[in-house]
């Protein structure tokens, strides 16, 4: 096979044969899927014909060790099986999706992310300016073994619900202190740590309505947020002695050396006013 094309037009063509009858009327492409925030790729889709999810698999390293006619046999087994286990487990919420509001917005949050993440993705997903951040939502579906499937909404996902980004933000800040209500973590007299979701992805609390109302009943006084993760954010109480430059350097060092890249969100600061309920960026 002279290309990496060629082999996944011979593995679309392929794949029938080494499928069970009922997979066999599947539709099967060759397709490139965008992942948001990660790295995209070429390869096969599978989607039976009743069923508006499918799978997609990234064949790059089969292709890398598939030398000869033997070597493909064995290559083909392995990914209809892999196929097969993946329909067979896929969660049933996947199909709910596409045709439950009240359930797609029970399982959407929003997500705080570097502007610059999306800037090549800007086109494909709903999304708002915020200072140096973009808001993002993201699906979260917690399954029995304690895992987490989680997906970035796509503006095709929100048409389905014939929404748009306005819309769905407003509908979110009602429903998200409810269904991933915000937590607070004590870390010592002045500082706390909130996030929602167990802390995963739970950055965007700080965008909740009831957030500076909430965060100011426990930290008495007005306070400084870092938000240097997408998972939670540092609460500073204002009073505590801490100057902006020190904070400065404190956000420095956990963006860059204490958070994985995928993870980091601002080296900026912002200061919370509880009694005016504002959240703004320190001068």
């Amino acid at each position: 096979m002279s290309s990496y094309f060629d082999f996944l037009d011979k593995v679309r063509k392929s794949l029938p044969e080494y499928l069970p009858p009922e997979y066999r009327d599947a539709d099967i492409q060759v397709k490139r899927t965008e992942k948001h925030l990660s790295e995209s790729y070429d390869g096969i889709c599978f989607r039976m014909k009743d069923s508006s999810v499918g799978v997609c698999m990234n064949l790059k390293s089969v292709y890398e060790n598939v030398d000869g006619s033997e070597e493909f046999s064995a290559a083909m087994t392995s990914i209809a099986s892999n196929i097969m286990e993946a329909i067979h487990e896929r969660p049933d919420e996947l199909e709910m999706i596409m045709g439950d509001l009240e359930f797609f917005i029970k399982h959407v949050m929003i997500q705080p992310v570097s502007s610059r993440s999306i800037e090549d993705i800007r086109d494909d997903i709903p999304f708002r300016m915020w200072n140096d951040m973009a808001l993002i939502y993201r699906m979260i579906l917690p399954q029995e073994d304690e895992g987490i499937l989680t997906c970035v909404v796509t503006n095709g996902l929100l048409s389905n619900f014939g929404l748009d980004e306005e819309e769905l933000y407003e509908i979110l800040m009602e429903t998200l202190p409810e269904n991933y209500p915000v937590d607070f973590r004590k870390f010592c007299d002045d500082i706390f740590v909130a996030g929602c979701n167990d802390h995963y992805k739970g950055a965007g609390c700080m965008f909740y309505p009831d957030f500076p109302e909430k965060a100011g009943e426990l930290i008495g006084n007005n306070f400084y947020i870092l938000p240097f993760t997408v998972h939670s954010v540092l609460l500073v109480r204002d009073g505590a002695g801490m100057s902006k430059k020190f904070m400065e350097n404190i956000s420095f060092r956990l963006s860059t050396y204490e958070t994985a890249p995928e993870d980091r969100l601002s080296k900026e600061i912002y200061y919370c006013n509880i009694t005016e309920k504002t959240i703004e960026r320190t001068a």
